[in-house]
């Protein structure tokens, strides 16, 4: 939603640089309320005012700004898209890991008289 108050769509993606951990931008499909394209596009995070649990306010103006995918990708944002979910699903499978050897670290040790398996 911008400053004004006027709705932008839904995000529906971050897209995430791994280096840094920063969100690059923001996909965005088109409300039924907005008339001003159709399909998905892109915001830059330049463009955020505040991010709420709920709503990303963006400046005035940021739908100029908005860069609007007819089908197809263009190559930096496919990439980035890719990069960020490949970082996803390491961060993921690094979470259950640890889970794991949190889990293995809470059994107590069998006692003297209990068979071991």
């Amino acid at each position: 939603i911008t400053e004004e108050g006027t709705s932008l769509g839904h995000v529906v993606e971050y897209l995430v640089d791994p280096a840094t951990g920063k969100i690059e931008a923001f996909e965005v499909t088109a409300s039924p309320a907005a008339s001003l394209w159709k399909g998905k596009a892109y915001l830059p995070a330049s463009e955020v005012r505040t991010i709420g649990k709920d709503v990303l306010v963006v400046r005035q103006g940021a739908e100029e700004n908005l860069q609007h995918n007819e089908g197809k990708l263009s190559e930096g944002v496919k990439n980035l898209k890719n990069t960020t979910n490949r970082f996803l699903e390491k961060a993921r499978k690094l979470q259950s890991k640890m889970q794991g050897e949190e889990d293995d670290q809470e059994q107590p040790p069998p006692k003297d008289d209990e068979p071991t398996s």
